[in-house]
């Protein structure tokens, strides 16, 4: 569906956005719902306009902020995803710096409930975040160079924690224990009480070509 879909690239973002938010709303568990909006913290604090939000839909209260766009709980918010139709170094600058803008709200960690439903007695404080091209006007590899350079203007936590540019790969982080001779996927961290071990971060770049999507996908998930 979002490849048949793929927008030209000479349209608009807006049309984009919402080949994603159709895809996912299509695929998701109905649990979760996909739509663009502005993202509200127990502080008051408000994201900038996200592309897409995905959000619990079955606990979620929602306040409409206008008739095109929602304003949301941030501790109902899975992940913030900001589609770029080419991806480039000022795209995924202005990615980085708003999905940045919604990983520093302040958020309450993962309910009981939802700990039994991940299966793990980790608690989430962290919001997921996307930076997500239908296509590029450089190489997967000079992207990740560029996504080297921001995360030293960011504090990792603010980092988003994929870029996927569709049909040619993904660029994320793998974790290594020391001594180790496999690596995982890094996920959004817990909250304070969780003792981290010592572990190497690596940026890691996969040409996934016509899987990337599916693992996007499985990410999100």
């Amino acid at each position: 569906f979002i490849r048949t879909t793929n927008p030209h690239p000479g349209e608009k973002g807006a049309e984009a956005e919402n080949v994603v938010r159709d895809f996912l709303n299509h695929h998701l568990p109905q649990r979760f719902r996909a739509t663009s909006g502005i993202i509200i913290d127990t502080a008051n604090s408000l994201s900038p306009q996200t592309d897409v939000i995905v959000y619990d839909a079955l606990t979620s209260p929602v306040y409409r902020y206008s008739e095109e766009m929602l304003m949301l709980p941030l501790d109902m918010v899975a992940a913030v995803i900001e589609v770029k139709s080419r991806l480039n170094k000022q795209e995924i600058e202005d990615g980085y710096k708003k999905i940045a803008a919604c990983k520093r709200l302040k958020k309450t960690p993962v309910s009981v409930g939802d700990q039994q439903a991940t299966g793990s007695a980790l608690k989430s404080v962290a919001t997921y975040g996307v930076v997500f091209g239908f296509g590029s006007d450089t190489s997967l590899a000079t992207l990740a160079q560029h996504a080297e350079n921001l995360n030293s203007q960011y504090e990792p936590s603010a980092w988003p924690d994929l870029i996927v540019l569709l049909d040619s790969g993904t660029i994320g982080y793998g974790v290594q224990f020391p001594g180790a001779g496999s690596m995982g996927h890094m996920m959004p961290p817990a909250d304070d009480n969780f003792a981290v071990p010592p572990m190497n971060i690596y940026l890691i770049l996969r040409e996934d070509g016509d899987f990337t999507l599916n693992r996007f996908f499985i990410l999100l998930l």
